[in-house]
């Protein structure tokens, strides 16, 4: 996933499309709204479309551009205390006018790049310093913004900030923030920024739970801007003022991390029922033939064949054991219980969110065997399927769906639960995958079957509720759609 579906540490509804489709792109969708961050329109920039060199800049673009880059040698980066727990952190000026020169309208592209690399980690990609052969759950994502052309005076407001602190990162001014948070699992709960005048840009390093504070500082003290040799338009760039206007407006909006507000209770016509066994045809399956040709129409099947229920892993395939149910073991390797943490939500600004009490939750693995058909007439490539588990309360008007994440008492307004447990339905474990991506399956010849095996880990008291959503969709129930959601009845 991407960096504006990293939040704080108030939970949201997560994206279920995309996490069919991107579920390694980071994976940051259920922390912390903290480091969210909201993106221009159709415009997505990466890493490599940063800025240059002064030097680069006056021979490959004139010098006016580099008179502008030349400007901001004279910013300095500052931090300050707003209220217990928010602080504001800004760019100003030695003169009196915080108004650069226009930029130009390309500049030299560069890559973000640093001299130390803590042990046991390497780049996955421009842009992300993880833990070897983890699931992208923490480590560092760097992203970066010009400085700009505009006027500086309005700083980024930062809120539930437990420790901050200005100083000197190698040759760059900058900013460390620590933000509060009750999670336990790993997070992004760290963030640095990184005044590059030079280079006319601002670095920001979003840093995971998973990282020392002194080990976050030796990467920023390493930090340099390396030229590549190509030209990016800096209409396609976000500068400061764009970063701190849409992060002051989210913080002010809430973040914009509130739960969706559907329907509580969805009609029966909206949903339609099979029992484990029957055959639940998908033309709606995105497929290809052995030429590589999509076909929407691809005449595949799917049923359930069983439900069994266990207390420890001994039916999963271990190469596919997903990273959070590592830990989920206790010294019997039986399964651990589901801890729940109620938490009282602070204004982040003189107040810091207050865990209230702790519970713990008998859990379970619940382990279903589909079986996949092919019934056209032509081989199949890439056979995409997405299974989702719903817990459902049968009422007078319809269906209830039952939410872990979506609870408030009176002592209390959300709630916390550790890494093990199925938050949102969403596929946690699934063995049939293909080369391009998990949850496909590589090729089924015409006429031919296959087996998939898919897994979650549920509260012990929530087997009665459960139904299997395989529509494809793999959004909640509550959301619209204009077809009828296919459920399969597995409850025990």
């Amino acid at each position: 996933m991407r960096l504006e579906d990293l939040k704080g540490q108030y939970p949201k509804t997560p994206d279920f499309i995309s996490e069919m489709i991107e579920k390694e792109v980071e994976k940051q969708v259920h922390t912390q709204k903290n480091v969210r961050r909201s993106r221009k329109k159709k415009k997505v920039w990466t890493l490599g479309r940063t800025a240059t060199a002064a030097a680069v800049a006056c021979v490959l673009i004139g010098t006016g551009a580099y008179a502008a880059v030349n400007a901001y040698r004279n910013y300095h980066m500052n931090l300050q205390q707003q209220g217990s727990y928010s602080v504001v952190t800004g760019v100003t000026a030695d003169t009196e006018s915080q108004t650069t020169e226009a930029l130009p309208d390309q500049i030299a592209d560069v890559r973000i790049e640093t001299s130390y690399i803590p042990e046991g980690m390497e780049w996955k990609d421009e842009r992300h310093l993880d833990y070897i052969n983890t699931d992208n759950k923490g480590g560092f994502s760097i992203d970066s913004v010009l400085i700009g052309d505009g006027n500086l005076e309005e700083g980024l407001t930062d809120t539930s900030v437990e420790e901050s602190e200005q100083t000197i990162f190698g040759e760059h001014e900058g900013v460390y923030l620590k933000y509060h948070t009750v999670q336990t699992d790993t997070h992004f709960n760290q963030r640095i920024y990184l005044l590059c005048p030079e280079e006319g840009r601002i670095v920001t390093m979003y840093i995971g739970s998973d990282v020392s504070k002194e080990e976050a500082y030796k990467v920023a003290e390493g930090i340099t801007l390396k030229e590549t040799g190509e030209m990016v338009s800096t209409g396609d760039m976000w500068d400061w003022n764009t970063l701190v206007e849409n992060e002051n407006a989210a913080l002010a909006e809430g973040d914009g991390s509130e739960l969706p507000a559907y329907d509580t209770v969805v009609t029966a016509d909206k949903l339609h029922i099979y029992t484990m066994g029957e055959e639940i045809y998908k033309d709606g399956y995105l497929t290809e033939d052995a030429q590589g040709n999509q076909t929407a129409e691809s005449k595949v099947s799917l049923k359930v064949d069983s439900v069994q229920v266990s207390d420890d892993f001994s039916l999963l395939n271990e190469a596919y054991i997903p990273d959070e149910w590592k830990d989920r073991l206790d010294e019997n390797e039986k399964l651990k219980d589901n801890e729940a943490t109620y938490v009282k939500c602070g204004d982040g600004v003189d107040t810091l969110d207050e865990v209230v009490r702790t519970e713990s939750f008998s859990a379970k693995l619940v382990y279903a065997t589909l079986t996949v058909t092919n019934h056209s007439d032509q081989d199949l490539e890439n056979i995409h399927y997405y299974i989702r588990l719903s817990l459902l309360n049968q009422t007078d008007d319809g269906y209830q769906e039952k939410d872990y994440m979506n609870q408030s008492g009176e002592d209390y307004d959300y709630v916390q639960w550790d890494g093990g447990l199925n938050i949102d339905g969403g596929m946690q474990y699934y063995d049939s995958q293909s080369d391009i991506g998990k949850n496909y399956i590589s090729s089924l010849a015409a006429g031919e079957s296959t087996e998939v095996n898919v897994a979650w880990i549920v509260n012990e008291e929530d087997l009665g509720r459960m139904y299997l959503e395989v529509s494809g969709y793999g959004a909640s129930l509550n959301s619209p759609n204009a077809d009828p959601i296919q459920l399969v009845d597995v409850r025990q």
